[in-house]
């Protein structure tokens, strides 16, 4: 077992199997380690679009490819900077589901 953490100490991890090179303290910005010199630059996450359903209603998510980190819910206006097949698809399906609850 290996004990990890990073700079500022906040974020702490006991593992066998490391860590994965996006995963990095949200507070100070660098990865787990076991000693001082052992930090590294985090690598950006990989982020792809899903579409999941909750409660019956489409939402898209962000989840990273390596590390499988999601992004909170947000609506797909804010996620999406071009109309995608997919997106098109959850705005109508919210649109359907709008005008169905009034």
């Amino acid at each position: 077992m290996q004990y990890l953490k990073c700079k500022c100490g906040k974020m702490e991890s006991w593992t066998t199997e490391g860590i994965l090179p996006c995963q990095f303290c949200s507070d100070c910005g660098t990865t787990l380690a076991g000693d001082p010199k052992g930090h590294r630059e985090p690598t950006p996450h990989k982020f792809i679009r899903e579409v999941r359903e909750r409660n019956g209603i489409p939402k898209i998510q962000l989840r990273c490819l390596i590390c499988h980190h999601i992004e909170d819910d947000r609506d797909d206006v804010k996620i999406a900077k071009e109309d995608t097949e997919h997106v098109k698809i959850v705005k109508n399906a919210l649109r359907n589901e709008l005008e169905c609850s009034e």
